[in-house]
């Protein structure tokens, strides 16, 4: 099947994606399945029998290519927390030292 991602979404998730495209198998993604109330657990509902609910434990684990995007957002919001702070507080900083040399804090 196709589905249709929006170009935003592409361009956040485009290694994932090429990933998926040429067929990579992504671990931690690779034996997934269904989730929920539609999910098959035997009995075709998604829940246990009678009141009982089914429960089941899911392990997510990140895959070479999901952490790649974590580290390069995390030094994207870094390197922008910097600047910010370069721009907009440093100099406010350096005024108020220079201004009393002996003050503290």
């Amino acid at each position: 099947g196709e589905t249709v991602v929006h170009a935003k979404a592409t361009r956040k998730y485009r290694p994932l994606l090429q990933a998926m495209n040429d067929g990579v198998e992504i671990p931690g993604l690779a034996n997934g399945g269904e989730v929920g109330p539609g999910a098959s657990r035997g009995n075709g509902s998604g829940f246990g029998q009678g009141n009982q609910v089914a429960r089941s434990v899911v392990e997510f684990r990140p895959s070479p290519l999901l952490e790649v995007k974590i580290r390069e957002i995390a030094a994207d919001t870094t390197t922008k927390g910097l600047e910010h702070y370069d721009r907009e507080v440093a100099p406010g900083t350096v005024q108020r030292v220079a201004n009393d040399p002996l003050g503290v804090g």
